[in-house]
Protein backbone atom coordinates (compact mmCIF):
# COMPACT_ATOMS: atom_id res chain seq x y z
CA UNK A 1 0.00 0.00 0.00
CA UNK A 2 1.54 3.37 -0.81
CA UNK A 3 1.89 6.14 1.66
CA UNK A 4 -1.51 7.78 2.87
CA UNK A 5 -2.50 11.61 3.95
CA UNK A 6 -4.70 10.89 6.16
CA UNK A 7 -7.38 13.49 7.86
CA UNK A 8 -9.34 12.62 10.91
CA UNK A 9 -11.76 15.22 12.16
CA UNK A 10 -12.78 15.55 16.15
CA UNK A 11 -15.41 17.50 17.57
CA UNK A 12 -12.65 19.02 19.74
CA UNK A 13 -9.13 20.08 20.49
CA UNK A 14 -8.49 17.90 23.02
CA UNK A 15 -9.93 14.84 21.01
CA UNK A 16 -7.60 15.96 17.88
CA UNK A 17 -4.30 15.84 20.68
CA UNK A 18 -5.25 12.41 21.69
CA UNK A 19 -5.56 11.27 18.27
CA UNK A 20 -2.37 12.59 17.45
CA UNK A 21 -0.64 10.87 20.48
CA UNK A 22 -2.39 7.12 19.94
CA UNK A 23 -1.17 8.03 16.11
CA UNK A 24 2.45 8.43 17.69
CA UNK A 25 1.67 4.90 19.86
CA UNK A 26 0.94 2.82 16.34
CA UNK A 27 4.07 4.53 15.09
CA UNK A 28 5.78 3.01 18.00
CA UNK A 29 4.04 -0.10 18.12
CA UNK A 30 4.83 -0.56 14.42
CA UNK A 31 1.19 -0.84 13.19
CA UNK A 32 2.20 2.48 11.15
CA UNK A 33 4.84 4.64 10.48
CA UNK A 34 3.80 8.49 11.11
CA UNK A 35 6.05 10.49 8.70
CA UNK A 36 4.73 14.16 10.07
CA UNK A 37 1.39 15.31 11.15
CA UNK A 38 -0.51 19.13 12.64
CA UNK A 39 -3.57 19.59 14.50
CA UNK A 40 -5.91 22.31 13.05
CA UNK A 41 -8.61 24.11 14.42
CA UNK A 42 -11.00 26.25 13.36
CA UNK A 43 -12.92 28.38 16.70
CA UNK A 44 -15.96 30.02 17.08
CA UNK A 45 -14.91 33.20 14.86
CA UNK A 46 -14.27 30.75 11.67
CA UNK A 47 -10.48 31.28 12.47
CA UNK A 48 -8.10 28.57 11.68
CA UNK A 49 -4.93 27.97 13.75
CA UNK A 50 -2.11 25.07 13.26
CA UNK A 51 -1.88 24.16 17.29
CA UNK A 52 0.20 21.19 16.99
CA UNK A 53 2.60 20.20 14.16
CA UNK A 54 6.16 18.92 13.14
CA UNK A 55 8.74 20.48 10.74
CA UNK A 56 11.15 17.97 10.81
CA UNK A 57 13.67 17.76 7.13
CA UNK A 58 12.28 17.51 4.08
CA UNK A 59 8.73 15.54 4.79
CA UNK A 60 7.76 18.61 7.12
CA UNK A 61 9.02 20.46 4.60
CA UNK A 62 6.70 18.75 1.79
CA UNK A 63 3.74 18.20 4.17
CA UNK A 64 3.66 22.11 5.72
CA UNK A 65 2.51 22.84 2.06
CA UNK A 66 -0.64 20.81 2.58
CA UNK A 67 -1.29 22.18 6.16
CA UNK A 68 -0.93 25.35 4.78
CA UNK A 69 -3.48 24.61 1.55
CA UNK A 70 -6.27 23.29 4.14
CA UNK A 71 -5.31 26.40 6.70
CA UNK A 72 -6.25 28.19 3.24
CA UNK A 73 -9.51 26.61 2.30
CA UNK A 74 -10.74 26.32 6.07
CA UNK A 75 -10.26 30.11 6.95
CA UNK A 76 -10.19 32.17 3.56
CA UNK A 77 -7.97 34.94 3.15
CA UNK A 78 -9.23 36.99 5.87
CA UNK A 79 -8.67 36.48 9.11
CA UNK A 80 -6.35 33.37 8.72
CA UNK A 81 -4.00 32.76 11.58
CA UNK A 82 -1.25 30.08 12.07
CA UNK A 83 -0.15 29.92 15.32
CA UNK A 84 2.20 27.00 15.29
CA UNK A 85 3.52 24.61 17.73
CA UNK A 86 6.44 23.32 15.82
CA UNK A 87 6.40 26.02 12.78
CA UNK A 88 4.76 23.97 10.29
CA UNK A 89 5.68 25.65 6.62
CA UNK A 90 2.40 27.64 4.73
CA UNK A 91 2.09 26.88 1.22
CA UNK A 92 -0.39 27.23 -1.46
CA UNK A 93 -2.80 25.28 -2.90
CA UNK A 94 -1.22 25.21 -6.42
CA UNK A 95 1.75 24.15 -4.21
CA UNK A 96 0.08 20.98 -3.39
CA UNK A 97 -0.05 19.27 -6.72
CA UNK A 98 4.03 19.40 -6.90
CA UNK A 99 4.01 17.73 -3.49
CA UNK A 100 2.00 14.78 -4.66
CA UNK A 101 -1.17 15.55 -2.65
CA UNK A 102 -4.65 14.15 -4.06
CA UNK A 103 -6.41 18.15 -3.36
CA UNK A 104 -10.24 16.13 -3.02
CA UNK A 105 -9.10 15.28 0.79
CA UNK A 106 -8.99 19.11 1.08
CA UNK A 107 -12.37 19.89 -0.04
CA UNK A 108 -13.82 16.81 1.92
CA UNK A 109 -12.32 18.07 5.10
CA UNK A 110 -13.51 21.61 4.61
CA UNK A 111 -16.75 20.31 3.95
CA UNK A 112 -17.09 18.28 6.93
CA UNK A 113 -15.25 20.79 9.47
CA UNK A 114 -17.65 22.93 11.71
CA UNK A 115 -16.49 25.45 13.84
CA UNK A 116 -15.05 24.72 16.80
CA UNK A 117 -14.26 21.22 14.87
CA UNK A 118 -10.53 19.84 15.01
CA UNK A 119 -8.82 18.22 12.47
CA UNK A 120 -5.40 15.82 12.86
CA UNK A 121 -3.71 15.61 9.80
CA UNK A 122 -1.02 13.26 9.15
CA UNK A 123 1.54 11.55 6.13
CA UNK A 124 1.72 8.33 6.89
CA UNK A 125 2.34 4.73 5.67
CA UNK A 126 -0.25 2.12 6.70
CA UNK A 127 0.85 -1.61 6.19
CA UNK A 128 -2.98 -2.34 6.91
CA UNK A 129 -5.83 0.76 7.78
CA UNK A 130 -7.70 -1.46 10.35
CA UNK A 131 -5.33 -0.17 13.44
CA UNK A 132 -5.71 3.26 12.72
CA UNK A 133 -9.64 3.42 11.69
CA UNK A 134 -10.11 1.60 14.98
CA UNK A 135 -7.94 3.91 17.06
CA UNK A 136 -9.64 6.58 15.45
CA UNK A 137 -12.98 5.69 15.29
CA UNK A 138 -12.64 5.04 19.66
CA UNK A 139 -11.37 8.42 19.99
CA UNK A 140 -14.38 9.70 18.36
CA UNK A 141 -12.70 10.30 15.06
CA UNK A 142 -14.06 10.88 11.36
CA UNK A 143 -11.23 9.48 9.11
CA UNK A 144 -10.86 10.77 5.71
CA UNK A 145 -7.57 9.60 3.42
CA UNK A 146 -6.14 9.84 0.22
CA UNK A 147 -3.19 8.05 -1.51
CA UNK A 148 -0.11 10.14 -1.88
CA UNK A 149 -0.57 10.54 -6.15
CA UNK A 150 2.17 10.78 -8.80
CA UNK A 151 0.28 13.54 -10.85
CA UNK A 152 3.70 16.63 -11.40
CA UNK A 153 6.22 14.55 -13.15
CA UNK A 154 4.57 14.80 -16.58
CA UNK A 155 3.64 18.27 -16.00
CA UNK A 156 7.35 19.05 -15.62
CA UNK A 157 8.57 16.78 -18.32
CA UNK A 158 6.18 18.67 -20.96
CA UNK A 159 6.93 21.82 -19.57
CA UNK A 160 10.50 21.55 -20.30
CA UNK A 161 9.85 20.28 -23.52
CA UNK A 162 7.67 23.22 -24.94
CA UNK A 163 10.36 25.79 -23.54
CA UNK A 164 12.63 23.81 -25.44
CA UNK A 165 10.50 23.86 -28.41
CA UNK A 166 9.53 27.51 -28.19
CA UNK A 167 13.29 28.43 -27.47
CA UNK A 168 14.38 26.52 -30.81
CA UNK A 169 12.00 28.26 -33.05
CA UNK A 170 12.38 31.76 -31.94
CA UNK A 171 16.29 30.94 -32.11
CA UNK A 172 15.32 30.08 -35.90
CA UNK A 173 13.25 32.74 -36.53
CA UNK A 174 16.08 35.09 -35.23
CA UNK A 175 18.69 33.19 -37.55
CA UNK A 176 16.14 34.38 -40.52
CA UNK A 177 15.34 37.67 -40.12
CA UNK A 178 16.97 40.88 -41.73
CA UNK A 179 18.90 43.19 -39.56
CA UNK A 180 16.32 45.18 -38.61
CA UNK A 181 14.25 42.66 -37.07
CA UNK A 182 16.89 40.56 -35.45
CA UNK A 183 17.52 43.42 -32.51
CA UNK A 184 13.82 43.12 -31.77
CA UNK A 185 13.53 38.91 -31.74
CA UNK A 186 16.48 38.97 -29.75
CA UNK A 187 14.63 40.26 -26.85
CA UNK A 188 12.47 37.34 -27.57
CA UNK A 189 15.10 34.55 -27.86
CA UNK A 190 16.32 35.80 -24.55
CA UNK A 191 12.82 35.78 -22.88
CA UNK A 192 12.28 31.96 -24.29
CA UNK A 193 15.98 30.67 -23.05
CA UNK A 194 14.93 32.28 -19.52
CA UNK A 195 11.76 30.08 -19.74
CA UNK A 196 13.51 27.34 -20.58
CA UNK A 197 16.24 27.18 -17.95
CA UNK A 198 13.60 28.08 -15.17
CA UNK A 199 11.66 25.01 -16.40
CA UNK A 200 14.99 22.91 -15.87
CA UNK A 201 15.88 24.39 -12.84
CA UNK A 202 12.00 23.72 -11.27
CA UNK A 203 12.60 20.06 -12.48
CA UNK A 204 15.66 19.91 -11.01
CA UNK A 205 14.85 21.12 -7.81
CA UNK A 206 11.27 19.12 -7.51
CA UNK A 207 14.16 16.23 -8.34
CA UNK A 208 16.07 16.99 -5.43
CA UNK A 209 13.42 17.08 -3.03
CA UNK A 210 11.71 14.25 -4.51
CA UNK A 211 15.23 12.37 -3.41
CA UNK A 212 15.58 13.80 0.02
CA UNK A 213 11.60 13.03 0.46
CA UNK A 214 12.11 9.40 -0.31
CA UNK A 215 15.51 9.09 1.85
CA UNK A 216 13.46 10.52 4.77
CA UNK A 217 10.47 8.31 4.90
CA UNK A 218 12.93 5.00 3.92
CA UNK A 219 14.96 6.00 7.19
CA UNK A 220 11.69 6.38 8.77
CA UNK A 221 10.57 2.79 7.52
CA UNK A 222 13.90 1.27 8.24
CA UNK A 223 13.75 2.05 12.19
CA UNK A 224 10.83 0.78 12.53
CA UNK A 225 11.97 -2.77 10.90
CA UNK A 226 14.39 -2.94 13.65
CA UNK A 227 11.40 -3.29 16.17
CA UNK A 228 8.64 -4.81 14.11
CA UNK A 229 7.12 -8.08 14.03
CA UNK A 230 8.25 -10.23 10.91
CA UNK A 231 4.88 -9.68 9.58
CA UNK A 232 5.52 -6.10 9.83
CA UNK A 233 8.73 -6.16 9.01
CA UNK A 234 7.68 -7.95 5.68
CA UNK A 235 5.17 -5.06 4.69
CA UNK A 236 7.81 -2.44 5.80
CA UNK A 237 10.63 -3.91 3.78
CA UNK A 238 8.44 -4.00 0.77
CA UNK A 239 6.85 -0.48 0.93
CA UNK A 240 10.85 0.64 1.00
CA UNK A 241 11.45 -1.05 -2.23
CA UNK A 242 8.27 0.48 -3.69
CA UNK A 243 9.45 3.72 -2.68
CA UNK A 244 12.93 3.15 -4.70
CA UNK A 245 11.28 1.71 -7.95
CA UNK A 246 8.72 4.34 -7.82
CA UNK A 247 12.19 6.79 -7.33
CA UNK A 248 13.71 4.98 -10.26
CA UNK A 249 10.70 6.10 -12.76
CA UNK A 250 10.34 9.42 -11.77
CA UNK A 251 13.70 9.66 -12.50
CA UNK A 252 13.43 9.18 -16.08
CA UNK A 253 11.03 11.89 -16.15
CA UNK A 254 12.24 14.67 -13.76
CA UNK A 255 16.19 13.93 -13.98
CA UNK A 256 15.71 13.29 -17.86
CA UNK A 257 13.88 16.65 -18.11
CA UNK A 258 16.07 18.51 -16.19
CA UNK A 259 19.34 17.22 -18.02
CA UNK A 260 17.92 18.47 -21.33
CA UNK A 261 17.60 21.84 -20.06
CA UNK A 262 20.97 21.90 -18.83
CA UNK A 263 22.59 20.15 -22.08
CA UNK A 264 21.02 21.88 -24.37
CA UNK A 265 21.40 25.54 -22.89
CA UNK A 266 25.56 24.46 -22.29
CA UNK A 267 25.48 23.28 -25.89
CA UNK A 268 23.49 27.02 -26.79
CA UNK A 269 26.86 28.53 -24.35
Amino acid sequence: MPDTILAVIFETQSDAFKGASALKDLNGQGDATLYDHAVLTKDDSGQVTVVQATDEGPLGAATGLLFGGLVGMLAGPVGMALGMASGAAAGSIADLGVADFDLTILEDVADAMKTGNSVLVADIFEGWQVPVDDTMKALGGTVHRRLRVDVADAQEQRRVDAAKAEWEEVKAEAQQASAETKAALQAKVDAAEAAFQKAGEDAKAKWDAMEADAKARIDALEAQIKTASDETKAKYEKRIAEIKADLAVRKEKLGKAADLAKDALSVSA
